[in-house]
């Protein structure tokens, strides 16, 4: 049986589909959104935060799961916490499209990389897992 593909422009959900990011987001589909991305991190034990965009470098927490950064006239830097949880994973989602000119770093060391950027693509994102020892970046 072909696969057939789905026209993002046609697609039923709008805000599921690469199109609908290029545009500017409704603050109900956001809130939306916010709150179905709050339940299924709920379901999966994660916690949802959105980061502010200033001052720089802002602090992850150790309870962060899911951050959703938007870098808005400046790039950012993410510092980590101070005593990470073993087995800790961020997700780190660029979630204003605005990574492709101002990136998203970190302050350290994640995969024998320091001060790495981590997003320069727009509507980008990073995933990182803390080992015990080290950041490492699983994509």
């Amino acid at each position: 049986m072909p696969i057939i593909p789905i026209n993002p422009v046609t697609f039923p959900i709008p805000f599921l589909t690469p199109n609908f990011a290029k545009g500017v987001m409704d603050d109900d589909i956001l809130n939306l959104l916010i709150a179905a991305m709050n339940q299924i991190a709920a379901e999966a034990g994660a916690n949802i935060r959105v980061v502010p965009t200033s001052p720089s470098p802002q602090a992850i927490l150790v309870n962060d799961g899911i951050l959703l950064v938007g870098t808005a006239g400046a790039n950012l830097a993410l510092q980590p916490p101070a005593i990470p949880t073993t087995g800790q994973i961020l997700t780190i989602v660029d979630e204003l499209g605005n990574c492709g000119t101002h990136p998203i770093t970190w302050v350290g060391t994640v995969s024998g990389d320091v001060n790495p950027t981590l997003i320069d693509v727009s509507y980008g994102s990073a995933q990182l897992l803390y080992t015990g020892a080290a950041w490492l970046r699983l994509r």
